[in-house]
């Protein structure tokens, strides 16, 4: 939830643990009341406060550019590379597969080198900056990129629809991102 106050942002997410504090029998007639007691409420069970805005507008303009270099490549690697795709995730990422998971890119990397050449078409992908402890500016935070599109493969007749989400994390050593979780769906 983003909350908006002038050049103020409440940053939170929303859990089981944090259930909306204001049911519909405890709203106020003031929503100026209503907002106060739902900032109260989310500073003391959450632990987040207050971002600035300016900070909040990096690490969103830090994902987007990120997200579109990312998509960009990725499917270019994957259709045109795919031998070198691997360089793009680490021993640790946890990759799951149209319901079969892959620790580590070993495995991940001789199975995808093993399927047919392929197309990609991305129709949408999107991203969020997921929130950190320290949100700096100067440090990005890892990025969700939920991606939506078809892919042909050539020994199949049809392009089949499909959807995957990434977390990217930053890689400090190199200054980029790296893939720390990888899930693919054929829908």
């Amino acid at each position: 939830m983003l909350k908006g106050n002038e050049d103020m942002i409440q940053w939170h997410y929303h859990t089981k643990e944090h259930e909306d504090p204001l049911s519909t029998k405890e709203r106020a007639d003031d929503p100026a009341k209503d907002d106060a007691k739902i900032s109260e409420v989310y500073d003391a069970k959450t632990g987040y406060g207050l971002l600035n805005s300016d900070s909040l507008r990096a690490h969103v303009d830090i994902s987007s550019k990120g997200a579109d270099q990312f998509v960009e490549l990725y499917y270019k690697l994957f259709d045109t590379q795919r031998g070198v795709l691997n360089r793009l995730y680490r021993d640790s990422s946890a990759i799951l597969w149209n319901g079969n998971a892959y620790s580590g890119i070993t495995p991940f990397s001789e199975f995808y080198n093993k399927l047919s050449s392929s197309e990609h078409i991305i129709n949408s992908y999107d991203c969020h900056p997921l929130p950190t402890q320290s949100l700096d500016p100067n440090t990005p935070g890892s990025i969700i990129v939920n991606v939506s599109g078809t892919v042909k493969y050539s020994n199949e007749t049809n392009p089949r629809l499909f959807s995957q989400s990434f977390v990217l994390s930053p890689d400090p050593t190199n200054g980029s991102f790296y893939v720390w979780s990888d899930c693919f769906r054929f829908v």
